[in-house]
């Protein structure tokens, strides 16, 4: 299951939802069925946010959104925001992921 979430930032908040995204991201990478996160930041628009999240399934999605860290974030978000956050889920059906340069470049031992 993926989430994504697109969020509009007000100007001035916008190294504080960098700070908040990061901070949730490091905390999700421990949780019991989280995938993936990737928070993305416009190129052209800084005020543009977009949130990837991937899930083994629905319960571990909402296991996350009940976290006390992303509870936190959501109320501070109120502030920081545009407007409510626009989000979507999908489920994927076709797929490429490119090998990691880590997994390919393996330390040799002799």
């Amino acid at each position: 299951m993926i989430f994504i979430a697109i969020l509009l930032v007000r100007p001035e908040a916008i190294d504080r939802v960098r700070d908040l995204l990061i901070d949730i991201a490091r905390q999700t990478a421990s949780e019991e069925g989280a995938l993936s996160y990737q928070a993305l930041q416009s190129a052209s628009e800084p005020a543009h946010f977009q949130v990837v999240e991937r899930y083994r399934d629905r319960a571990a999605f909402e296991a996350h959104m009940a976290s006390s860290y992303v509870q936190d974030a959501l109320r501070e978000f109120e502030q920081l925001l545009e407007e409510p956050p626009a989000t979507s889920f999908f489920e994927p059906f076709a797929e490429f992921t490119a090998p990691s340069l880590s997994a390919t470049l393996q330390p040799s031992v002799h």
